[in-house]
């Protein structure tokens, strides 16, 4: 399953999230187990290189159950540390954001299981 995964944060510039954005991909990467990359546009022709879209990650899940929880695991603790950024996980069946003052909500936690399983979410009050 691709999942979407976009960082915000208003106090960090474009080169800083970026950074953020690289460490975010290694931790899913190393600790998870899971393939994350940060996202990219091709660039106009004759251009080198292409063009990072800021704060854009892809993760692809492949595996058990087990996986996915670690992988929040990461993204909560990734919340925790990096209080300036947010974390919105999108999939086809909808998006949650993880910020510092919901990232221990078990709530939150369970729609974002639900986002990247194949479980249904919650039904929200």
């Amino acid at each position: 399953m691709e999942i979407q995964l976009s960082l915000s944060a208003t106090e960090l510039d474009r080169d800083e999230l970026q950074q953020q954005t690289r460490k975010l991909c290694r931790a899913l990467r190393d600790e998870a187990g899971v393939n994350a990359a940060p996202v990219s546009e091709q660039s106009a022709p004759g251009s080198r290189g292409d063009v990072p879209l800021w704060g854009q990650i892809v993760m692809t899940l492949i595996g058990s159950g087990g996986v996915i929880v670690t992988a929040i695991k990461v993204l909560e603790a990734y919340v925790k540390k990096n209080r300036k950024v947010e974390i919105k996980v999108k999939t086809p069946k909808g998006e949650v954001t993880i910020k510092t003052e919901n990232c221990d909500n078990p709530e939150i936690i369970a729609q974002v299981k639900a986002l990247m399983s194949d479980e249904q979410p919650p039904a929200s009050n």
